[in-house]
């Protein structure tokens, strides 16, 4: 008996220790690596969708097609660049995005024809230029190089960097730097100029996934595009050229290894998605007003120990019935169930696997506790049992 005993106290005591880590040294614990896959696969699944292509966006994809015909391929060549930005200025978009590097100089003459077709002017899109801060670790020339470059061309600029999470996988909206010199991210900045209202949340990314296999965005070709500018007046040109009229428009690089970002949308295939496509979500999220939420660290701790308190009550007071995996399997279903209608109806987002885990630790709890009689006998159990 007392054998029985000391094994209950000790389980018991392990089950409010691993209450304790979940509630204060949640990263030292695999929880997280968990919460990640659980919140990717309903992210996956449950995401916004659309039927169609996203009307107020569009983008312009360089590829090593695009790039054939050019001498290099990094950094981009600037006269098409210029031919890109020229070419949607004549499709009337409203806003151009270009997700790249200026840090080092090229061609002059191709140089000043892009720092031209860049200038502000009427009938002309508003542009916003992507920028490498302080973390991107440049050397000193190319960082006066790029100041010198934005210094030509009066135009909104936004930092183009991704915020990573442990393993990879692109989830929140980056923050910016310390020092404060570029407080806009590129998608922040490509919405502002848009009109839409932006804030400066870093909350997790609302993804926006296509009703139907493919991108919830017109995507075009670089050289497609550049094609029908340059014979706006055929019908099939024209139909392509519609695609950017008075829409935001981003400009960026897919090519293989280069900028290429898990995310949560390839939870199932394991597919990158490539950096200007993620901008392109961040861009959406913003005209749309759409966001997803999670709940604070204070909340979070009281969820998890509510779990624990609940599990541990629930298992204590049914102690008579014995243990019965399915009555501890359909309170975690649910859980579950509930967790699906926040986000789906909310977008917000629970701490699953660390609610799941404090439930599993108060129902084992409350077990042994149940042997050790703690708070007296069970209402429901006979008098005198032993």
């Amino acid at each position: 008996m007392w054998e029985k005993s000391r094994s209950a106290r000790i389980a018991v005591s392990l089950c409010v220790l691993g209450l304790l880590a979940l509630l204060f040294v949640p990263q030292a614990t695999p929880i997280p690596h968990l919460e990640y896959w659980t919140a990717d696969w309903r992210t996956a699944f449950l995401s916004d969708r659309r039927q169609g292509e996203h009307p107020d966006l569009a983008v312009v994809i360089i590829d090593d097609k695009t790039l054939e015909p050019y001498p290099y391929l990094s950094p981009t060549d600037r006269a098409l660049l210029a031919e890109i930005v020229n070419a949607l200025n004549t499709a009337h978009a409203a806003v151009i995005g270009l997700d790249f590097f200026f840090v080092k100089p090229t061609e002059p003459q191709k140089d000043e024809a892009l720092i031209a077709a860049l200038q502000p002017g009427p009938d002309r899109a508003k542009v916003v230029l992507g920028v490498a801060d302080k973390r991107i670790n440049l050397n000193d020339n190319q960082y006066a190089y790029q100041e010198a470059f934005l210094a030509r061309i009066d135009q909104l600029t936004g930092y183009v960097n991704l915020k990573l999470d442990a393993d990879e996988v692109v989830r929140y909206k980056p923050t910016p730097a310390d020092d404060g010199k570029f407080p806009l991210s590129f998608a922040q900045a490509l919405a502002k100029a848009a009109g839409a209202t932006i804030t400066d949340d870093t909350s997790r990314i609302a993804w926006l996934v296509a009703e139907k296999a493919g991108s919830p965005f017109t995507i075009i070709h670089a050289e497609d595009l550049i094609a029908a500018a340059k014979n706006p007046d055929t019908e099939a040109n024209a139909t392509l050229l519609s695609k950017f009229k008075d829409r935001i428009v981003l400009v960026g690089v897919d090519r293989p290894f280069l900028d290429q970002h898990p995310s949560p949308l390839g939870v199932r295939t394991g597919e990158k998605m490539a950096g200007i496509l993620v901008h392109a979500q961040m861009v959406a999220e913003y005209v749309d007003g759409r966001r997803v939420s999670e709940l604070s660290p204070g909340k979070t701790q009281l969820l998890v120990l509510a779990m624990w308190i609940a599990g541990c009550m629930i298992s204590w007071l049914a102690s008579h019935h014995g243990f019965n995996l399915g009555r501890w399997t359909l309170g975690a279903i649910l859980f579950v169930a509930i967790d699906v209608l926040l986000f789906s109806r909310w977008r917000l987002v629970l701490p699953f696997t660390l609610a799941m885990a404090a439930w599993v630790l108060g129902v084992t709890a409350g077990q042994f506790m149940s042997r050790l009689r703690l708070f007296g006998t069970p209402s429901h159990s006979p008098r005198g049992a032993s």
